[in-house]
């Protein structure tokens, strides 16, 4: 993560990175669109704005913020600071409850860091990482707000506001103020104020219908009249979420009456700062309102607070530890549900049930299956030393049936690297495939010339399509009739994506390269580890004939050739003799 706050730039500087709800939204979705970044989150506050990253961005997260900000790196980087890691958990644990907050202790925050969660996810930025952190974070905050309290006093922006404007301008009863805004904060200032007996009048704007939520005792006026309200008030509070001044030091100039304070409570700012000059015009912004002296700290709710949060630190720390081996243990649920749907396949078509009802206890049983070894392999993170997790689940793994060592994500599978080669010549490589198992997902046409070609050496073929063309039914594979599955290429040597459809193939080949396992894709060759030649053979003579995906009319051509002069230019008996 990077992030500003006021401990290291003033409202001025912090106010270029702050963000709307939806302009964070908008970032969060940008940054993993455009950037490459598995997740983001955009927490934008008055005190505050971080950018938080999952994965590895094209871009560090400050350079990747000014970026989405328009922003040039060279001019603030001194004002960020950079965490990663268990570092950057701490700081958001401890952020979550108000121990960073420029208000120690103030409640807001809590709010806050969950609608930038919130926020992420309606813009699909929140992935499963930064999902669990934030989700811990706040959770962790929610039982230290409701184990201790840490300070002495209640703390917020608005408490600290009405203590500050009592020391700017005495005894505040009977004061006229108008506050701008209805949000949330402009709502917590309206209802201090009404508390210290002011008489508070709160902008509203036009455009919204039906009823709103004013505190009790606070007058609504529309946001059209705020100027006109100016010579009638001694106080005005600003605290909207707008990106453009409230007030502007042209406008209010002229309908100032008298002394007025001007209280603003936004980043960015509400107020123009030139209003400060005119005549009987005192402004104040966060850094002049929550600055200063800290509330006295209770030090006996400080350190439980933080070993509460210590212990929600070392649960996520465990979760995300064992994100290691959760690809091992999801492989060795599905090898584990299809060994077990092969011992009952046949005793639930033994059953007389009809063709949907067969299919749908399958399913069950199937899903069943899958959930319960997935309960057990999941309950190690629980009951076993981290150390002791990937031994562990690589020896379930193995007994299984699954490869001595499972691949995981990111493993090498020798797919064409990225740059034009995608037509280069192919280097031929023939292997034993002697009771492989191979997975074909797709029943039709180009299946069946896949099947055709890998019937003669040896192989354990499994088609899996809800259509099966009678070409294959004749060839004795084990048929899967259904759609291709999420899951379905486990425990298997190599995978086939044979079908129609381009989003099926596709996939059926990031599945496979997800396990470690190499796949075919007929209808991208860039997606393929390895490709399909046209075969010649007679007994022990085997030839291979590839275009190198130029041209499948020219291979078949050539293949067709061979075939046709193999006994001219090779007598059978040569071949036959060499086969024994």
């Amino acid at each position: 993560m990077a992030g500003i706050d006021s401990s290291r730039a003033p409202v001025g500087v912090r106010e270029r990175f702050a963000m709307t709800a939806s302009a964070a939204s908008e970032a969060a979705a940008r940054a993993c669109r455009e950037f490459g970044a598995k997740g983001c989150v955009l927490l934008s506050t008055c005190n505050r704005t971080e950018l938080w990253l999952s994965g590895r961005a094209s871009l560090e997260p400050y350079e990747l913020l000014c970026a989405l900000r328009g922003a040039e790196p060279g001019a603030h980087r001194d004002c960020f600071v950079r965490r990663e890691g268990l570092e950057a958990a701490e700081h958001l644990f401890q952020l979550a409850c108000g121990m960073k907050s420029q208000v120690f202790g103030e409640d807001q925050i809590l709010t806050q860091v969950g609608t930038a969660l919130s926020l992420a996810r309606e813009a699909d930025a929140a992935d499963a990482v930064l999902e669990t952190l934030f989700r811990s974070a706040v959770t962790a905050a929610k039982k230290v707000k409701t184990a201790v309290r840490l300070t002495e006093a209640d703390q917020s922006v608005a408490v600290r506001m009405e203590a500050f404007l009592k020391g700017v301008m005495g005894p505040l009863a009977g004061t006229p103020c108008l506050v701008i805004g209805n949000g949330e904060m402009g709502r917590l200032a309206a209802r201090r104020l009404v508390d210290a007996g002011c008489r508070v009048s709160m902008t509203v704007r036009r455009y919204r219908h039906g009823e709103v939520s004013l505190p009790d005792g606070v007058e609504a006026v529309s946001y059209e009249e705020r100027l006109s309200l100016l010579p009638r008030v001694r106080l005005v509070v600003s605290a909207t979420a707008s990106p453009h001044y409230t007030l502007r030091a042209a406008e209010v100039g002229p309908a100032l009456a008298g002394p007025t304070v001007f209280c603003d409570l936004a980043v960015p700012r509400d107020i123009d700062p030139a209003i400060a000059s005119l005549p009987g015009a005192r402004v104040y912004d966060t850094d002049g309102i929550c600055g200063g002296a800290d509330a006295r700290r209770d030090e006996a709710a400080l350190t439980r607070a933080r070993e509460i949060l210590a212990d929600g630190l070392a649960e996520f720390a465990r979760w995300y530890g064992f994100r290691a081996v959760v690809p091992a243990a999801r492989e060795t649920g599905e090898l584990a549900a299809r060994d077990f749907m092969g011992r009952v396949e046949r005793t639930v078509r033994g059953l007389g049930l009809s063709g949907e009802a067969e299919e749908d206890l399958l399913d069950r049983l199937r899903a069943s299956a899958e959930k319960t070894v997935d309960r057990l392999l999941f309950g190690l993170r629980e009951t076993l030393p981290s150390e002791l997790w990937q031994p562990c689940m690589d020896a379930v793994h193995l007994a299984a049936g699954g490869r001595a060592e499972p691949a995981g994500p990111g493993d090498f599978v020798p797919r064409p690297a990225a740059g034009g080669t995608e037509n280069a010549p192919r280097f031929p490589l023939f292997v034993d495939l002697t009771n492989s198992k191979i997975a074909l997902v797709g029943g039709g046409r180009v299946a069946a010339r896949r099947a055709k070609a890998l019937a003669p050496f040896g192989c354990s073929l499994t088609v899996i399509a809800p259509d099966i063309s009678p070409e294959i039914e004749a060839l004795g594979a084990r048929i899967v009739r259904r759609a291709f599955r999420a899951g379905d290429c486990a425990g298997f040597d190599l995978v086939l994506a044979a079908t129609d459809d381009r989003e099926t193939n596709h996939a059926v080949g990031e599945e496979a390269r997800r396990l470690g396992i190499p796949a075919n894709v007929c209808d991208a060759p860039g997606e393929c580890d390895f490709f399909f030649p046209a075969v010649v053979r007679r007994d022990a003579l085997v030839v291979g004939v590839t275009a190198s995906g130029t041209n499948h009319a020219l291979a078949k051509a050539a293949a067709d050739s061979l075939r046709a002069r193999m006994e001219e230019w090779i007598p059978k008996e040569v071949t036959a003799d060499a086969a024994t």
